[in-house]
């Protein structure tokens, strides 16, 4: 289970050897993301690898420390809080450290994601495997007469057949491409990947983010996320919306809103 009660009803979870996309424009939330399901999944028991290509340890180390603490991000990177913030930030470091997560930092390569990933499941196991993000990677196989659309294709099908030779469920973040911007409706659809038709092609799930109040300013969906699943080779397609405490870099599902009011 992915830990998102609604997303899990609608893609019933993440099955082993599946490849997924994550996608979004900037800022939109794609490595809160990504590190709200590595954390769920882990507390699940499931063992996780996380390659962060773009960010420090250090940084990802801290939004999950705000994301259970809840704790607001421009705070702790001061490290200005007051006691009562302090007491979650220590408790939420000593969860957080009994988790089996791992991350690994910089640029790395597909030959080099498939031996770290053979060599943790050697030493402990890996259940799921995140990249953030796919065009921060190397290519061992690039040429100067290779195409930028041949290089990215060549490594999401890579990590799609890392994930089945492997048996573990890789996620990937992806950037959309700029095209999304020039429509009135902004809500990404599948050929606003870049490179789509290789990165669509493999993937067995292609999820997108939305948020409306990142483009009008008035809208009614303030606080809300959208997740869009676009592409599921097994599965349905469909939207679900969360609550998006960014300060927190949390997603809480809806019906936690209704419980709170009710209280």
């Amino acid at each position: 289970k992915t830990g998102m009660a609604d997303l899990d009803n609608l893609i019933d979870g993440f099955m082993y050897t599946e490849n997924i996309v994550i996608a979004a424009r900037p800022s939109m939330g794609k490595t809160s993301l990504a590190l709200e399901l590595a954390k769920k999944v882990a507390e699940q028991g499931n063992k996780v690898l996380f390659f962060t290509l773009e960010m420090s340890k250090e940084r990802l180390a801290d939004r999950l420390i705000c994301n259970t603490a809840g704790v607001n991000n421009r705070r702790l990177k001061r490290r200005c809080l007051f006691p009562d913030e302090k007491k979650r930030a220590n408790n939420a470091v000593e969860k957080l450290a009994k988790l089996p997560i791992k991350i690994v930092e910089g640029q790395v390569s597909t030959t080099e994601i498939k031996s770290k990933i053979i060599q943790e499941q050697r030493e402990r196991g890996v259940d799921i495997v995140f990249v953030d993000f796919l065009t921060k990677m190397r290519n061992e196989h690039r040429t100067s007469k290779m195409s930028t659309h041949d290089y990215v294709g060549d490594i999401a099908n890579t990590l799609q057949d890392i994930a089945i030779d492997t048996g573990v469920v890789m996620v990937t973040i992806a950037q959309l491409n700029r095209a999304v911007e020039m429509r009135n409706n902004k809500r990404p659809i599948l050929s606003d990947l870049r490179e789509s038709g290789a990165i669509e092609e493999a993937a067995d799930l292609v999820i997108f983010l939305y948020r409306d109040e990142y483009y009008d300013t008035e809208t009614e969906d303030k606080g809300i996320i959208e997740l869009i699943v676009a592409k599921s080779r097994d599965g349905e397609t469909g939207m679900r919306k969360f609550i998006y405490q960014g300060e927190y870099y949390r997603f809480l599902d809806l019906n936690w809103k209704h419980e709170e009011k009710a209280i």
